[in-house]
This record gives structure tokens, sequence and C-alpha cells, in this order.
């Protein structure tokens, strides 16, 4: 890759476009600063709005107390538009092979952006119009609703089809705001709403068709422009891999900061090699042996074609700098409820992080047992094995936990 050098003002796509070395050197510049930079233009309110996480109508305010702007009015859905109650057909008339009239059922069709059909149906029972809005209205998905198309409707849908004075979208975007209101009395344990909660719903709306347009088209630039900095933002975590990588790349080959070589050497001084530190932990290795039958040494890496270090580092193999390279045995014990935990990759969080409080418990008995071959102390090294291969933790309690097979244990001299 040609090498492209970073600026200060380098966004995200350049990012994408920096080789390691040079990503290494950005990472280094921004150290010091507070956070990292992101692409995403500050979100300003319009006029009179207020952000979600200032105010969520349930919690601070009814529906009802909200006022509306001059020109506004409260009106029920049965005066703004007629209501389609959605009937099933048997379900050898069902096929997904295209033939007959296109068949929603319920919110599967519909993935947050578009209705995607998959269903048809040979002996429609309840045909809709094009431009309404489909409402839930049973079981689960109960209050979920989105912009259909001209098909026939199961019953558990509504279709709501807006007078032509009546913006579609607005009626929309209305109900997604007040629809806890529809659903309040949508309770047990088959939750359903009726078509007299529907009908007899109120939302606030602008006399004027053109007004109530101008206020959607405002909605969905809005949400545009929140879409697009959620796909900014999955772009610096993407890119956040990438700096952390780099990072760890510079520091494992010497880049990242001066090398006590390059300090000893300006300070004048002398100053222990790897090569020395090396021999020291393994004679440490040697007088702290507590294995059975003698002594042997750890084989040194084969170095043949293994890049050149920076001055004064060595090569090492993990024998070499580990009193023990160990997993439990590969028999899963039992759930034993309020016992002792039982860490697995599943656990790893965060950067360096193990959560205890959703692990598996095991008993005091199997916690003993699986000690006997290795346990886990702080400082120890938790690498895992399978899942997420590669992921590392440091132990960094005291409390008593077990590693399940699925993670080795080092244990550094």
């Amino acid at each position: 890759m040609s090498k492209v050098e970073p600026s200060a003002g380098t966004d995200e796509t350049e990012l994408e476009q920096l080789d390691d070395e040079a990503l290494a050197k950005l990472v280094r510049e921004r150290a010091n600063q507070p956070t990292i930079p992101v692409s995403v233009k500050d979100l300003a309110d319009p006029v009179g709005w207020v952000r979600p996480e200032a105010v969520t109508r349930q919690e601070a305010v009814g529906y009802a107390a909200l006022t509306h702007p001059t020109g506004w009015e409260k009106v029920c859905l049965v005066d703004l538009g007629t209501l389609y109650c959605g009937q099933s057909p048997s379900t050898s008339e069902v096929n997904t092979a295209g033939i007959g009239t296109p068949y929603v059922t319920g919110p599967e069709h519909w993935d947050g952006h578009k209705l995607t059909l998959g269903k048809w149906t040979t002996n429609p029972k309840r045909v809709v119009p094009d431009g309404c809005i489909f409402i839930t209205v049973k079981g689960a998905g109960v209050g979920k609703l989105f912009m259909g198309v001209a098909s026939a409707i199961g019953r558990d849908v509504y279709a709501f089809k807006p007078h032509d004075n009546v913006s579609p979208r607005f009626v929309e975007h209305a109900l997604r705001f007040t629809v806890q209101d529809v659903l309040r009395p949508a309770v047990g344990d088959m939750p359903g709403i009726s078509k007299s909660h529907i009908l007899e719903h109120e939302i606030s709306i602008p006399r004027s068709r053109g007004e109530q347009e101008s206020i959607v088209a405002e909605i969905e630039k809005q949400f545009s422009r929140l879409d697009e900095a959620v796909a900014n933002l999955k772009r610096v975590k993407a890119n956040l891999k990438r700096y952390k990588a780099a990072v760890l790349k510079a520091a494992v080959e010497g880049r990242l900061v001066e090398t006590e070589a390059e300090r000893a050497r300006r300070e004048g001084r002398s100053f222990e090699t790897g090569a020395q530190l090396l021999q020291r932990i393994l004679e440490t290795r040697r007088s702290q042996w507590q294995g059975k039958g003698k002594y042997k040494e750890p084989a040194a890496p084969d170095t043949t074609n293994l890049p050149e270090l920076p001055e004064g580092w060595v090569w090492a193999s993990l024998d070499q700098i580990t009193t023990q390279i160990a997993d439990v045995d590969h028999k899963m014990p039992k759930a034993f409820e309020g016992g002792i935990p039982y860490v697995s990759t599943k656990d790893f969080t965060g950067d360096n992080e193990i959560n205890f409080e959703t692990t598996k418990r095991i008993s005091p008995s199997d916690f003993e047992a699986l000690c006997k071959k290795v346990r886990p102390i702080r400082g120890d090294i938790l690498l895992s094995r399978y899942g997420t291969v590669g992921e590392v933790r440091t132990v960094e309690t005291d409390l008593p936990f077990q590693a399940s097979y699925s993670v080795a244990i080092l244990k550094p001299v």
C-alpha cells in the first residue's frame, strides 16, 4: 500500500487509506486529545422541538397536556379516514410462489425501512388500497405500524386509509409518537387493540395538507441526518479497532515510545538488555519449579523467519516466560445456584474486563476438583481458545473463580 501521511484534519474516509505506520503516527499525535474526532455535524433542533433525551412523552408529559400551534386541531382518526380490519384466508390458500394477491400478516414483513412481500393468497378476504398505514393489533408485535401497499391483510393487521386531504405519512408519524396511548388497553397474555381503540384515538394535525407535507419532509430530513450520524459512528467504531491494532503493533515493534537502548544512549548510561532480562526470568522460573520429575528447560523460539528486533530486545516463547499454561478438564460442570463463578469467553467484555455478574456458577466441590489442575489468580492471563479466539484478559481480582476449558490460563513468571 502506498504511504499516506495523516494531516491534522484527517477525516474518516482518509483514515481508511492510511497504512499501519501512518495510522500509528496519527494515534501517537492524537494520544493527548480528550476525544476521538468524529466527522458528524452537530444536529440542530428545529424551533419548538424537544430532544427525546430531554423529555419522553410517557414519563414527563401526557399527550393530552401537549399544546398545538395555531391552525392545528385535535381530531379522532374516525374523522380522518377509513379503517379496514384484516381477515385471514385458510393456510391452503396462502403461498410463497407469488401466485395471487400480495398478503401481509404482521410486522415480520417490515424491516424498519421497507415492506418486504413474502406471501400471496389466491383467496383474499380483505384487500386494502395503496397509501394505508398498517397497524399490528394482536400478539407480541401489537402496536407496530408501517406504511403499507395495496394488498390483502390478515386478521392481526388493520389498515388505516387517510382521506385525500390528509397526508398518510403525517398520520404515520403522529401515530408513532402517540402509539402508547393506543396500546394502553392492550394487556394480558395475548394483548390486542380493537377497532374502537384506533378510531377513537386523537392526534394533533394541521388543517392544511401542505403544512402536513412540509412537516413530513422536515422529519424525514432530520431522520436522514440521524441515520448518517449513526453510520458515521459505526465507521468510527470500526476504525477504533484499527487504532488499537496500530498502537499494539507499534508497541511490540519498539516504535511507540523511545526504547530503553535509545534512552540509555541519550543519558550516557548502561541498561539491562532483553537477553539479560530473559536470563533472569529463566533462572527465576527454574528456582520456582514445583512440578513433578526433573526440571526441563523451556524451548527457545525458532527465530529463523522472524523480523529483526530493536536494539536491546530479544525473542522469547510463552513457555519461557510463564510457569504454567493450562486449561481445566473438558467436562462441563453443572450449574449451581449461588456458587462460584465459572468464566467463559462470553463473559469477556470491554477492552480488558470480565463480567462476573452474569457468569455461570458451579458448586464448591466442582470448583475444588477443577483447581487441582490449574487455578486462576490475580496477575494471570486468560486467553480465549474458542468463540472469539485470541481475546486476552488479565486477572485483576482476588475473588475465587474458575475459567472454562474455552479459556487458557497463563501464569507469568
